[in-house]
């Protein structure tokens, strides 16, 4: 659901949305280049022909205007959540999960507001790129939002399952030396 009010220089969106398959949220919380909110929303309607603006009077296509573009979201596990931690490193936890979200966008900048809850994921744990193991994201892992879109409160456990070798740890006479044991690697993801 669509609402659409206001004069040209201030209009005001409120959007009623639940995700579908395919939906893809990208979120960029911290990395070089990608730690800053870009002041710009661009909305394209792709069925009118590009040469119907050429008529448009230019102090009207240069006229300042403000948007205030407010959506409430059903993510459900349709959509898949992308939270870059580091948008360089490709530091990223990918989810699928429900949350009932609230985005404002405003002059002012943007605010998330909300919970998601993630069923499955995975998270790719990179160290200088020697070590790369990819964790797989426990269901009930949250991601909370109470404003600040870039200053979410994380509680994403995660698991890296392994077979081991002993040798380290025991004695080469051992006969543990020779087999290996499943290891479960658990990782958690907190704080802001």
């Amino acid at each position: 659901v669509v609402d659409i009010n206001g004069p040209v220089n201030n209009i005001n969106m409120n959007i009623t949305a639940e995700t579908l398959p395919n939906t893809e949220f990208n979120i960029v919380v911290a990395g070089s280049g990608g730690d800053q909110i870009f002041d710009f929303v661009q909305f394209t309607d792709r069925s009118i022909p590009r040469d119907s603006t050429k008529n448009v009077d230019k102090a009207q296509k240069s006229a300042p205007s403000n948007l205030t573009l407010e959506m409430n979201i059903n993510a459900t596990p349709d959509a898949q959540l992308k939270m870059y931690l580091d948008y360089v490193k490709n530091d990223v936890i990918r989810a699928r999960g429900n949350g009932e979200l609230q985005l404002k966008i405003d002059p002012n900048g943007m605010q998330m507001i909300g919970e998601y809850i993630a069923t499955s994921g995975e998270y790719l744990f990179s160290q200088q790129e020697i070590v790369n193991k990819k964790f797989n994201i426990k269901n009930g892992s949250t991601i909370n939002w109470d404003g600040d879109l870039l200053n979410a409160k994380m509680n994403v456990n995660a698991v890296y399952s392994a077979r081991v070798s002993m040798s380290d740890v025991v004695d080469s006479t051992s006969n543990l030396v020779n087999k290996r044991y499943p290891v479960d690697v658990v990782l958690n993801i907190g704080g802001t």
